[in-house]
Parts: C-alpha cells; structure tokens; sequence
C-alpha cells in the first residue's frame, strides 16, 4: 500500500488531488497532458469516474480527433493516474481501462525501394542523418532526436525509456547498420558536441523542425499526408516480421514488450500472397 502524503481521505476526493501529486515525476509532455485533463475534470470526485466515464469522455471523443495509437498511449496515461490513486487510498475502486483497436489500416508502411529512395533523397546531410536513422532503428523521433554519441557501444544504439511514476525503466539495444554508422560519421564530421543526430547549426532538431523537412521531402516524392515520421517505425518493423525475423527477436530490438502487438505489423502485399500460394 502506498502512503499517500497528503492527509486522510475526505469523503469526495476530486481527481486533482490525485493528478496533481502524480504528475509530478511525469515527462514534460506528459505533465502538460494531464495538466490539460485536471483543468477541465479536476473537480469530478474521482470515485465518479469508471471505466463508462473513461469511455464517454476521453476515448470516444479523441478517436474522433487522433490516430488510435494516440488515443491507447494518452489511456495508459490516464488509467495508471486512476490506478495509483486508488492505491494510494485516494479512490475506492480501481479502473480497468479499454484500449480501443488500431484500424490496420492506418498503420501506413513503406516499401525497401520507397525507404532507399527516402534517405537517398532527403537533405541536406545532417537531415539525410535522421532519416536514415529512423528508418535503420525504428526508433521514435524524440528517441532519436534525444541520443548522443555515448549511446553508441560496441555498434549498437542503446534506447531507454522511463514510463510512470515510478520510473520503470525500459532498456533495447539495435545494431547499428554499416551504411547508417558510415552516414552517421560523415554527417558528424566538424562537430565535437554530444548529440548523435545534431541539426545543421549543431544544437538539437526540434520535432516541428524535423517534420518541416520531411514533409518537404514526402511531397517530393509523391507520398500522401499520412506518410509522417513515424511511418519509419512502421516501415522498419513491417519490413523485418515480412522477412520471417522471429518476433521475440524483432520485439528485443523494438520494444514491443508483448510480441503479439506485431501480429499489427505483417503486411503482406498481394505477391508475397501469391508466392505463399504457389510454394504449396
């Protein structure tokens, strides 16, 4: 049982009392979310709120508005918020928490031929850096942006991530490719700071920087809106499961902790189908 630090349970806890104390050890991003949540539902009494509440007011409405993706990761959020407070004797009862399906069909993918021709065709250099990043690791673009020259051992990038309020801590480590580890030295040439993916005036690419340029580049090559940079992640794991890679493996290097959730990654186009069918 965890001692909450406030002083004893009133009758009619509000959910701010709650969000507030648990925001605190939250990412900045994340903070601001639930900022956003406690301004508009911080005096609900908390015990009000069930898994119909969660429904009506925070999932159906943004399924409407963002991707599902976005919708499952804002509910982790909010559910592990709830959780903790009843925990913390602050809410009588726990919430289980719906996550909505991810329509397949918006998990837009690239081809190998559509990833070379992306790298090969992005500038300038440092940009050309990102994008082959990305698509080399599978990494997240604020993952990428983030890593330095010290995360790199022994031909591997290492990822860390902190989730909740307690920190837990996610680690996976992904090998560097010979062509991005070349990319990724000519790229750093002239630049003694720590970042491994630095911008072009050598400080740290900020996302709307980034999506700039990669829109720019997307229109270039014919590619619609829904081709955003974290296609990337799609693309790189899409490509490894159609290879036949074993899914223990690509979940260590993707960070997928149940390696059913890439059962959403198998894409497989009409030809492979058919050579399926014909090797039979």
């Amino acid at each position: 049982m965890i001692v909450h630090k406030l002083s004893q349970r009133s009758n009619a806890t509000k959910l701010a009392a709650a969000g507030e104390w648990y925001a605190e050890d939250l990412a900045p991003q994340d903070q601001r979310l639930v900022a956003g949540w406690l301004r508009k539902w911080g005096a609900i009494d908390i015990d009000s709120i069930d898994s119909r509440w969660v429904k009506a007011n925070l999932t159906d409405p943004r399924l409407t508005e963002v991707s599902p993706g976005r919708v499952r990761r804002e509910l982790a959020i909010f559910s592990a918020m709830l959780n903790f407070a009843h925990r913390a004797g602050l809410k009588q009862d726990p919430v289980w928490v719906q996550r909505p399906t991810v329509d397949d069909a918006r998990l837009v993918w690239l081809t190998r031929a559509q990833r070379d021709a992306m790298i090969a065709a992005a500038e300038p250099l440092r940009f050309k850096a990102v994008v082959s990043f990305l698509f080399n690791t599978g990494a997240r673009l604020g993952e990428a942006l983030g890593t330095t020259q010290a995360d790199v051992q022994s031909g591997c990038v290492e990822f860390v991530s902190r989730k909740g309020r307690g920190k837990v801590v996610h680690r996976r480590s992904v090998p560097l490719r010979h062509n991005l580890a070349a990319l990724l030295a000519q790229s750093l040439a002239g630049y003694d700071g720590p970042l491994l993916l630095p911008d072009t005036k050598g400080g740290r690419w900020s996302d709307r920087s980034v999506q700039r340029h990669w829109a720019r580049l997307r229109d270039s090559l014919g590619h619609g809106p829904e081709v955003v940079p974290h296609v990337a992640r799609h693309t790189f794991t899409s490509l490894l499961i159609q290879s036949g890679r074993d899914p223990l493996l690509v979940a260590k290097l993707t960070g997928h902790r149940d390696p059913r959730s890439l059962s959403r990654y198998t894409h497989l186009d009409t030809g492979a189908l058919t050579n399926v069918i014909a090797e039979e």
